[in-house]
């Protein structure tokens, strides 16, 4: 009777695991924006321009105002200063690094739901069986 219960319970909290991780990346997601790194350097500056353009634009979560060098999104990415990132210890993390996470525990708690109440099943079964 416990073994039931406990496995009934762990299916439950696994189930509840699985939709909290929605609003997790949900949450991510509003907070990120296109981001395009840029490496100043003293020449780009006395020229005018951004500086040396790190990869491709990515959606990223970066929470620190003063990491972005613009006000507004320059041609639909918004150009961050990647010194200002290594100096201050800051991570941008990737949303898709978010998404992949996020994928990868809800497979996790869906096997644990289905292995649960497989073991659940075959033990109400078992108890069936025994006279």
């Amino acid at each position: 009777m416990k073994t039931r219960v406990v496995l009934l319970s762990a299916a439950f909290v696994a189930a509840g695991l699985f939709f909290a991780t929605f609003p997790v990346e949900y949450g991510f997601e509003s907070r990120s924006r296109i981001v395009q790194l840029v490496k100043p350097s003293k020449e780009s500056n006395l020229f005018g321009e951004e500086g040396e353009r790190i990869g491709s634009p990515q959606r990223m979560v970066i929470l620190d105002a003063r990491a972005f060098m613009s006000n507004s999104p320059v041609t639909g990415a918004w150009t961050v200063d990647d010194n200002y990132l290594k100096a201050n210890g800051i991570y941008p993390l990737q949303l898709q690094s978010v998404k992949a996470v996020t994928g990868v525990a809800r497979i996790g708690f869906v096997a644990f739901i289905l292995v649960s109440l497989t073991l659940l099943a075959l033990i109400k079964r078992k108890s069936r069986i025994r006279p």
